[in-house]
């Protein structure tokens, strides 16, 4: 297993550090809740914690809002929906006044939840919209919306409508797992990583950090190979990457960080076009274009389990920029793309974008 980083844990990761006095101390990214409905998550830190001692649970985490206002979680029934109406009717956010207020066929619509029906009909919309036509008390907006939108990274105003009708099942109804969640006892590394670490070594896995894979390339003994910092890596006969997208070259005046988050916002975008394909019978995805205010993407197949992205502003000739994009194609997309070395019916995966 390569990491890129020099520990694991990517989001959730920490690394020693030695403050003033001398005493050595764990820094970790932040606060993350382990809410109970994280079946998968859970799942796998299971793995080496059969019995997730690792966690504990939180009586209660209070939300104070800048302005005075502060509700918690303690003590409200478990069962949906009348968790979210013990919630309302005991909240000092929720004054009746304002509830009776509420436009109940369209609050409705935060009910009716099912993927991906609910973006069909919502996403258009931005969130502070339907709270408007819901009539949402504006008092209770930093509980049910501001600050569940924020632990996300997303600015409130920007989130679609649909988000915050699967963020508001998620939590509030999609389970009987109750509102609160556990912590770790202990800083992320000690409490989840290293377990598993441990876990996986077990089984023989052979576990190197700080290993950048550049690409991949066709083996010569066996099926695949990794190059890492710009050295061959040994062969192996199957790989699996992670889905944010592999960088396989960029353009001079990319840096590499945008060179990354470019691969992975084209390898983004060719996985929702290719699944529209399917869903809809369009067939194979030739090319994606997104029009921003100052810019174009542009996103070509390039070869089995390749894409070229290119990035042009405004003033560019959008048919000259996708034909030089499929003729440069035609040119190199060979040396884009590997060929199996097995039949198809062999292989144990397709190759990620």
């Amino acid at each position: 297993m390569l990491e890129r980083e020099d520990s694991l844990g990517g989001r959730l990761r920490g690394w020693p550090v030695r403050l003033r006095d001398g005493s050595a101390a764990t820094m970790t990214r932040g606060f993350h809740a382990f809410f109970r409905q994280y079946y998968n998550l859970r799942a796998l830190l299971a793995r080496a914690d059969p019995e997730l001692e690792a966690l504990t649970a939180l009586e209660d985490y209070p939300l104070v809002h800048a302005a005075g206002a502060r509700d918690g979680f303690a003590g409200l029934p478990r069962t949906p929906p009348w968790n979210a109406f013990a919630l309302a009717a005991r909240s000092p956010s929720f004054p009746a006044r304002e509830l009776a207020g509420v436009n109940v066929a369209a609050g409705l619509q935060l009910l009716d939840v099912e993927v991906p029906g609910v973006y069909d009909r919502l996403d258009h919309l931005e969130a502070p919209a339907l709270l408007e036509a819901i009539g949402f008390p504006r008092s209770a907006r930093h509980l049910a919306f501001e600050v569940f939108s924020r632990s996300f990274f997303a600015d409130p105003r920007r989130l679609s409508a649909a988000e915050l009708a699967v963020m508001f099942h998620i939590y509030f109804l999609g389970s009987s797992e109750g509102l609160v969640f556990d912590v770790p006892r202990r800083p992320f590394p000690q409490a989840l990583w290293d377990p598993l670490a441990e876990r996986l070594a077990s089984l023989g896995v052979r576990i190197r950090t700080s290993s950048r894979v550049d690409s991949v390339a066709p083996g010569r003994r066996r099926r695949f190979t990794l190059v890492c910092g710009g050295t061959r890596a040994e062969d192996f006969d199957a790989i699996v990457l992670s889905a944010d997208g592999l960088l396989i070259g960029r353009s001079r005046r990319l840096t590499p960080e945008d060179g990354e988050h470019l691969s992975a916002v084209a390898s983004a975008f060719q996985s929702l076009a290719r699944g529209t394909g399917r869903q809809f019978g369009g067939g194979a995805v030739r090319q994606t274009v997104v029009e921003m205010e100052r810019a174009y993407l542009f996103v070509t197949a390039a070869g089995e389990g390749a894409c070229l992205a290119v990035l042009a502003d405004e003033t560019a000739d959008v048919g000259l920029v996708a034909y030089e994009m499929n003729m440069r194609i035609k040119r190199v997309g060979q040396f884009l793309t590997s060929a199996p070395r097995f039949p198809e019916s062999m292989a144990a995966g397709s190759s990620g974008a």
